[in-house]
């Protein structure tokens, strides 16, 4: 029997920064929450989890995602699955993901998801990810006055922007051909490395700054 896809997607919150501290210590960190997630089953219609109003998981979303017979599907499938195992305590087995972005990537698409959707020629949703991107990136972290986002109606706003990227991703994956095996295989083995990390001496590391920042300082003496 072939796989059941569940497309997912969350938006969350956190006090850290994503794009400076990286997924890995994103989802570790004890202020990262999660505030909406959209999912849809196979071809069936998008729908949403409120999170942030207090909601349970819905019982179709929790039953997919301990079916191991599930596969699912995400653009960059990595962020969904340590949000899943770190912040919703749900360890999904590496083997079960399906990453969109490796996907668009193998076969000469942009991997950013907007990007894509313009280089496809996807109009309707390239606007909505657009129009969205702003409210997204400021419900994401701290107000510059302090505090969080958390008007009503910006929230349905952005669930209606997590739900677009849910269709954006299931139509672009079924545009293009899936990974072969091997594709799928050098995807995994990538994931497990980055999993596994690399061990750093962070004793030396400190040591060759502090010797380097010393070096500058007596070559910019000797131009003077």
């Amino acid at each position: 029997m072939k796989p059941l896809p569940l497309h997912l997607d969350f938006e969350t919150r956190s006090e850290c920064d994503l794009q400076q501290a990286g997924a890995y210590v994103y989802a570790r960190h004890p202020s990262t929450v999660v505030l909406c997630a959209a999912y849809a089953l196979g071809n069936q219609g998008v729908r949403y989890w409120s999170t942030a109003a207090g909601t349970p998981m819905p019982q179709d979303l929790a039953r997919a995602l301990h079916n191991s017979r599930v596969e699912i599907h995400a653009w960059n499938a990595q962020f969904e699955r340590l949000i899943l195992k770190h912040v919703l305590k749900i360890d999904v087995a590496l083997g079960r993901f399906r990453c969109a972005a490796a996907l668009a990537r193998a076969r000469g698409v942009p991997g950013k998801l907007e990007t894509a959707l313009d280089f496809l020629g996807d109009a309707p949703d390239l606007a909505v990810k657009r129009k969205g991107t702003a409210l997204m990136m400021k419900w994401c972290k701290p107000l510059p006055a302090g505090g969080w986002a958390d008007d009503a109606d910006e929230y349905g706003e952005l669930i209606a922007y997590c739900m677009g990227d849910v269709k954006s991703e299931r139509s672009i994956s079924h545009r293009l051909w899936p990974l072969s095996a091997v594709e799928l295989g050098e995807y995994v083995l990538t994931e497990e490395i980055n999993d596994r990390g690399l061990p750093i001496d962070v004793e030396l590391a400190l040591a060759a700054q502090s010797y380097g920042d010393e070096e500058k300082r007596e070559l910019s003496a000797l131009l003077e």
